[in-house]
């Protein structure tokens, strides 16, 4: 299933529901997660639960919590702040490490 988002995610937006699978999806078709998410989440869902034993769904639970611990971070307001500031410590260490070995 191909989705498109409605709407850019945006940190600090208010996180949507995100108990049931069909959350999940919504959530990801209205743009929130990342950019690709909701079609990743539907083809490594198809793939886990394709792949799954019927005792043994731990394959479909990853998947869904993965995709969940996307969205949530995505919104974190804090979380582009985090990347910037370790983009910025590897430039930095990058820097030092060719003054240093020239």
């Amino acid at each position: 299933m191909t989705t498109q988002p409605t709407a850019p995610a945006s940190p600090g937006r208010e996180l949507p529901p995100l108990r049931t699978v069909r959350d999940i999806r919504t959530a990801l078709a209205q743009g929130y997660g990342f950019e690709g998410d909701a079609d990743a989440f539907e083809a490594e869902l198809a793939t886990a639960l394709s792949h799954a034993e019927a005792a043994d769904l731990s394959e479909v639970t990853r998947v869904i919590q993965e995709f969940q611990g996307r969205v949530i971070t995505r919104l974190d307001p804090d979380f582009e702040a985090a990347v910037a500031a370790g983009a910025a410590e590897i430039a930095e260490f990058r820097a030092q490490q060719k003054d240093t070995h020239g």
